[in-house]
């Protein structure tokens, strides 16, 4: 693989996983401004499945390799896009998929139970979920 082929598979690689994190995004505004209620089930698997599709992308092994075939003679902007592969791939890959998917399901369904709680002036009835997001942010 050359230089210039290797990069141009690393920011196209980036491109689509960037474009698939900007879909989590706008789930994520949508379930803040206008998701319908009693949507946060379907909402927190849908988000779950985006994060998997992220997770896997980030940890994609080609990444390595991509980067390392990419040589030293290298742009501001490919320099900048290894550097960034790389520590997204270091990170992707000390988070088991599991957890990211479960991390994901969890923190999105939890909106509708704070929105109620807030609501209702009930923290107790949020505070079971906030200990579920709280053990997984500490195995994270």
């Amino acid at each position: 693989m050359t230089p210039e082929t290797a990069a141009a598979a690393l920011a196209g690689h980036l491109r689509e996983t960037a474009a698939l994190a900007q879909t989590s995004g706008l789930l994520s505004w949508d379930q803040e401004t206008s998701m319908p209620v009693k949507g946060g089930a379907a909402r927190a698997e849908q988000m779950a499945a985006i994060e998997a599709a992220v997770h896997a992308r980030r940890s994609d092994p080609r990444i390595p390799d991509w980067a390392g075939a990419m040589g030293g003679d290298l742009t501001p902007a490919q320099a900048t896009n290894r550097r960034e592969a790389l520590r997204e791939y270091d990170r992707a890959t000390k988070i088991p998929l599991r957890l990211a998917t479960e991390l994901a399901r969890e923190t999105s369904a939890a909106h509708e139970v704070w929105v109620a709680a807030k609501n209702a002036g009930r923290f107790a009835d949020f505070a079971p979920t906030l200990g579920r997001i709280l053990a997984l942010k500490r195995e994270e």
